[in-house]
């Protein structure tokens, strides 16, 4: 049923801790699929030994190598190799729940019908020891998801064929790349099914992650990823309701990155975001109040992505 899809890029030091977790799942994966991205570190040595060390046990586990870059490119690699109805991908340098294939097994065989995609909440830890959980709607709405990315790498598991139907991972995305296939998927009006309650895997941020980059140093790559929600805004068949209330949303986005790289003292890119967000919203009152809520958010306001999803 389950295809586990891991990229691996230059992980040795934190491999173990993933490599333990996957050994504790209540349910393992039909067949797990490492795909090493041209590690130098003795990553693939790494994968290569786990595998070996799984299947001596009856496991499934494989290792790919991808010479093209990037964390899509790997995953769709994986995704291309992949066998099971669903696939669920997963980064080398977190830790997976143990009961959470378990538990989206029986939702899927709870649900009426089987869907597309089975969502999840997930925790982030942090050095300092801290630990919170993302933000999580669980709605089928793809505003929601632009305004407070619920769905993350960790938290979707999807129908493989459907998934390649919607065009996989997108490899010209180096940043915001779950963010921008959550938004797609959703924009497709998938049947979802949602687990609440609690929320799964330990997804830890330290400065060898994506997520540890200021923004200002991939704003450009950002940019990128908001015209292309954008323009599936615009294409899909949402009704014109429905695709203000997205544009909207997407100012909101737009608007907290233009505040977040003013706080990295990136002034210009922040005003250039900030303008294109304001372009995007037609109510004037919308536009006056999103503007003051970016100017609070400037001066570090905590929380304010929930008064842009109250105004959406």
């Amino acid at each position: 049923m389950f295809s586990l899809i891991i990229p691996v890029h230059n992980r040795a030091d934190f491999l173990p801790r993933l490599f333990r977790s996957l050994d504790a799942q209540c349910l393992q994966p039909d067949e797990t699929i490492l795909v090493d991205n041209a590690s130098q570190d003795g990553s693939q040595d790494l994968c290569r030994a786990y595998a070996e060390k799984r299947n001596a046990k009856g496991g499934n586990v494989r290792v790919l190598q991808q010479a093209k870059p990037g964390a899509c490119a790997t995953r769709n690699m994986g995704l291309q190799a992949a066998h099971e109805e669903y696939v669920f991908f997963f980064d080398s340098d977190d830790e997976i729940s143990a009961d959470f294939l378990k538990d989206v097994k029986a939702r899927i065989e709870n649900a009426s019908q089987k869907p597309k995609m089975i969502c999840a909440p997930a925790m982030l830890c942090f050095a300092d020891g801290k630990t919170r959980q993302r933000a999580y709607r669980p709605t089928n709405r793809a505003a929601d998801q632009i305004i407070t990315a619920m769905l993350c790498t960790q938290s979707m598991v999807i129908n493989r064929a459907w998934l390649m139907e919607c065009g996989g991972w997108d490899e010209e995305l180096p940043r915001w790349n779950d963010w921008e296939l959550g938004v797609r998927l959703l924009l497709h009006r998938p049947q979802v099914a949602w687990l609440e309650g609690k929320a799964y895997h330990r997804i830890h941020q330290h400065p060898k992650s994506i997520t540890g980059n200021a923004f200002s140093t991939d704003q450009h790559h950002l940019q990128k990823v908001l015209s292309k929600v954008g323009q599936m805004i615009d294409e899909c068949l949402l009704t014109e309701a429905e695709k203000q209330e997205c544009r909207n949303a997407l100012a909101g986005k737009q608007l907290l990155l233009s505040a977040q790289l003013y706080r990295e003292n990136d002034k210009q890119a922040a005003e250039v975001h900030r303008q294109q967000a304001l372009f995007r919203i037609a109510s004037p009152l919308r536009r006056t109040a999103f503007s003051f809520l970016q100017k609070a958010s400037a001066c570090g306001l905590p929380g304010v992505w929930r008064l842009y999803a109250a105004l959406m």
